[in-house]
């Protein structure tokens, strides 16, 4: 009972097109690839008002961020905070390699960039050294680092009212989030990837980011 329908801007149907004829056919469940315009943003929205559970991909730097790229697309503050329950972001850091790498004891510098406050275990911090298994990179596969918060009544509110991502970020936090960042240092702490890794990828400071693009 599922159907899929591949976009095709040449011939003319385009996201906004597809939403369109699907929301004819009533279904359960829509999940779009990737919201890239207002108009897919808006018909995504109003689908999920509607009762339809809407599944999709937005770029963004950090989950906070995500309902504020929905605003800047266009919708309207109130619209995105009714249809939105819940968010998470993603990104790939890549393991270490299980042949080669060594312990390590890491700097202070290296723990403050990362918010250690204590450490424990320096034993299961690691480095990467490189080897014919892992072809000298140091790294062999990746593993996923994930943060997920559902929108609650007090979320909300400050959707509705136009707070910035980072409000949204300081509530989170009150909340006992677990951010990108929280989820890399265990990764760390637990020898899995290196801390190099974990910043190359993830920003430690968000609005810094945020000024800059």
């Amino acid at each position: 009972m599922v159907n899929q329908v591949q976009v095709n801007e040449k011939a003319g149907l385009t996201f906004p097109v597809c939403l369109r004829a699907l929301m004819r056919q009533n279904p359960d469940i829509i999940m779009v690839g990737e919201v890239r315009d207002v108009t897919t943003a808006q018909i995504a929205v109003r689908a999920a008002m509607t009762g339809h559970l809407v599944l999709s991909t937005i770029h963004t730097i950090d989950a906070a961020a995500a309902a504020h790229r929905l605003i800047d697309m266009g919708t309207e503050h109130f619209l995105v905070a009714t249809a939105l329950r819940s968010v998470v972001a993603q990104r790939l850091v890549r393991r270490l390699c299980k042949e080669c790498s060594t312990a390590i004891e890491p700097s202070q510098a290296i723990r403050d960039q990362l918010g250690f406050d204590v450490l424990e275990d320096v034993g299961t911090w690691k480095r990467a050294v490189g080897c014919r298994h892992c072809r000298g990179t140091g790294y062999a596969g990746q593993i996923g680092v994930y943060e997920m918060f559902g929108v609650t009544d007090a979320l909300r509110g400050l959707i509705t009212e136009g707070h910035s991502a980072a409000r949204l970020r300081d509530h989170l936090r009150d909340t006992g989030f677990s951010s990108l960042i929280h989820q890399g240092r265990a990764l760390v702490a637990a020898g899995v990837t290196t801390a190099e890794e974990i910043l190359r990828v993830i920003p430690r400071q968000t609005e810094a980011w945020e000024m800059v693009s």
